[in-house]
């Protein structure tokens, strides 16, 4: 195992000497970590300066449950309790990488809580006082609108209590009980499944009317079922059943009309529907159908109706489609391929490979996986352990670039990049609990003690 990693470590520049986005570029990568124990909360550069220490702006002296900090879909308290969401925020409609909204929210006497919105370096976009407190806080995609969370009493209900409001102004635009829900990309619209056997409630956020949706077909062939928010664009949400174990798992889509239709209106038995994307910023859904095994002496699915398909969300109209190419989606110039000990790098466009590194041998069972940024330029190869008992040592894990290039070697762990494919947040897994950010320009690594929780947001 490597103790520290390879590559230039200067010291990080006085000043961020990024450019500045471009049009198509909405914001500069940066990590954000935050840790109430270790009274830490800051956001650093891909060089690993810290460009903006939010800790002071919190005004408390020290960990406490009082104060929450939320980004994303993440909300953790400034004594490191975390919560979790039922809001789907997979969708499509707007530029990736918009720039993060940070929320506050600070308790309040007599039970209320104030809640602002933060730029990235600490500017108090908004604010507002809520007459109750809650245990999670989110965003909407525009930041028009605040959506709430906290456990209904009693406890062991699988059902949340949730609320919406409108930034501006305060209003409670709807409250109530939900599994899963979701925003319309562009803001128009909220979606929620209220629970089993519950009509699909909708919200339209501009005139605050509140619709629901339900379909005879969804007890065609068993009691019990629910719907679950997928994703939702700006045209429309995908749903799922949950409850037809023996049956299949299908695929529903909801219009802003009021329309709730299955995927496949003749809802074939025995069939696995998975959504996997939106296509034509939204207007779309891309997904696919698998068999499941034959049970209860039901006859095996019609082959003929598997594979890949395209929905129409405005029509209904589905057309059958190649399988998508996540190893060469639009935007990348490489995939890559380990071949036992060689690295490959692949051109997207012409389809040829080359072998561009070397591999160290791998002790029996260990397991090589790779991430590659964005745009095909670099590629991480870390490596899984998949037997019970712990191994004796770990191997490496290895950043190279397109060409063959190896920019760091890493302890064993695991990482993402940004959008832009200008840096690595990376977290050991063995060891020392670390993280590191890499900056692909200039492959300077910065090692940073693992704080609570640690994101790439974007400036």
């Amino acid at each position: 195992m490597a103790p520290e990693p390879t590559g230039p470590e200067a010291e990080p520049p006085a000043e961020d000497d990024e450019p500045l986005p471009t049009p198509t570029a909405p914001g500069r990568a940066r990590v954000l970590t935050f840790d109430g124990l270790a009274r830490k909360f800051a956001v650093y550069d891909a060089a690993g300066a810290v460009v903006h220490d939010l800790w002071p702006r919190l005004e408390i002296d020290g960990p406490t449950a009082s104060v929450a900090v939320a980004w994303a879909d993440t909300t953790t308290r400034a004594d490191n309790a975390i919560t979790s969401t039922r809001l789907r925020i997979r969708a499509a409609g707007l530029p990736d990488a918009l720039p993060t909204r940070l929320i506050v929210a600070a308790e309040l006497p007599g039970g209320r809580t104030r809640v602002a919105l933060w730029a990235l370096d600490g500017e108090v976009i908004a604010e507002v006082e809520l007459a109750e407190r809650w245990e999670h806080f989110a965003l909407s995609p525009t930041g028009a609108h605040l959506f709430v969370e906290r456990a209904l009493e009693p406890e062991s209900s699988s059902l949340l209590d949730a609320a919406l409001i409108r930034i501006a102004d305060g209003q409670v635009l709807w409250q109530g009980a939900h599994e899963t829900s979701a925003f319309a990309r562009d803001d128009g619209h909220f979606v929620f499944t209220p629970g089993r056997e519950d009509p699909v409630g909708v919200i339209d956020l501009a005139t605050g009317e509140e619709s629901s949706s339900t379909h005879p077909d969804l007890y065609k062939y068993e009691q019990a079922v629910g719907l679950g928010v997928e994703a939702c664009s700006s045209a429309g949400v995908v749903l799922r059943t949950y409850g037809w174990i023996t049956d299949g798992q299908p695929l529903w889509a909801l219009g802003w009309d009021g329309q709730l239709r299955a995927f496949d209106p003749t809802l074939p038995r025995l069939a696995e529907e998975i959504f996997f994307e939106f296509g034509r910023d939204g207007a779309s859904a891309l997904w696919q159908r698998t068999a499941k095994q034959a049970v209860n002496g039901l006859p095996p699915i019609d082959e003929a109706l598997l594979g890949f398909f395209e929905l129409d969300l405005a029509t209904g109209d589905n057309r059958a489609v190649a399988s998508p190419d996540y190893e060469c989606p639009a935007g990348r110039v490489h995939r890559f391929e380990v071949r036992n000990e060689e690295l490959a790098a692949c051109d997207c466009a012409a389809g040829r490979c080359a072998v561009v590194a070397r591999l160290p041998a791998l002790a029996e069972r260990w397991v090589r996986n790779t991430t590659v940024s964005p745009d095909g330029g670099f590629v991480l190869v870390n490596h899984g352990w998949p037997g019970n008992a712990l191994p004796m040592n770990d191997p490496d894990s290895l950043l190279f670039d397109a060409g063959g290039a190896q920019l760091s070697v890493l302890p064993n762990g695991y990482g993402g990049f940004d959008h832009f494919s200008r840096l690595l947040l990376f977290q050991t897994s063995v060891g020392t609990r670390r993280i590191a950010i890499v900056d692909l320009v200039t492959a300077r690594v910065t090692w940073l003690e693992r704080p609570y929780a640690s994101a790439i947001v974007y400036e």
